[in-house]
């Protein structure tokens, strides 16, 4: 391929700290800085260009990428040069763990508050704030879907969700047996009383009939 004649360079200014971040992903991914810059915009054109055609792959990685895009649009993005504005913290997560045990970190938030600073282990309200900034449509989903269970807790339902979207083994069990219950005769008929009684009877081949017994004489 040829490289085109009119070529622009588009720049844009990033904080140190994100440029050195940007940079440890180029090397994760086994690129250069330069690489991965352009392979970000290409991916973009490939998206919004209408005569392109996206992998599975490269549908799954755009449709992650747009869905932070939205949550982020209209929101504090920290990517952004830092001008004469002061960044403020309202709201922390913490992860609260001992130093002895091996107990999970108990989650805990603090607020900030008109000066106050106050703390709250109501994973509902963390998980809200959380989904607020990362992805509001997913947690409106997530809103409607606990009132249409009739639960009132938005984590306990997200946590039904999941284990609900997974199959169990007795749930496994449950399907493989459904799978050998309606059994059929190399006829195609379909098992009933008197077809399950004769396969019940029968050694072998299903469609061959019962042979009775020589010593019984039935007169008809």
């Amino acid at each position: 391929m040829k490289r085109e004649k009119d070529t622009v360079t588009i720049a844009s200014k990033i904080s140190r700290t994100n440029k050195e971040k940007l940079h440890a992903i180029a090397d994760h991914l086994g690129m250069t800085f330069y690489q991965l810059i352009q392979s970000i915009m290409l991916t973009i054109v490939r998206y919004f260009d209408s005569g392109s055609v996206l992998s599975a792959e490269h549908r799954i990685m755009i449709d992650a990428f747009f869905n932070v895009l939205h949550s982020i649009n209209g929101s504090h993005n920290p990517i952004n040069t830092r001008g004469k504005n002061k960044d403020e913290i309202k709201r922390a997560v913490l992860f609260v763990e001992r130093y002895k045990g091996r107990e999970r970190p108990q989650l805990l938030e603090l607020n900030l508050d008109n000066g106050n600073v106050t703390e709250s282990y109501n994973i509902d309200t963390m998980l809200t704030a959380f989904m607020q900034a990362a992805d509001p449509e997913a947690l409106e989903r997530l809103k409607a879907k606990a009132e249409e269970l009739g639960y009132f807790s938005i984590a306990h339902t997200l946590h039904d969700l999941i284990l609900q979207s997974i199959p169990t083994a007795d749930t496994m069990n449950k399907d493989i047996k459904e799978l050998f219950s309606d059994v059929r005769i190399s006829s195609g008929q379909c098992i009933n009383d008197s077809v399950y009684y004769r396969r019940k009877h029968n050694v072998g081949d299903y469609t061959t009939m019962t042979q009775g017994n020589k010593y019984l004489h039935t007169d008809f």
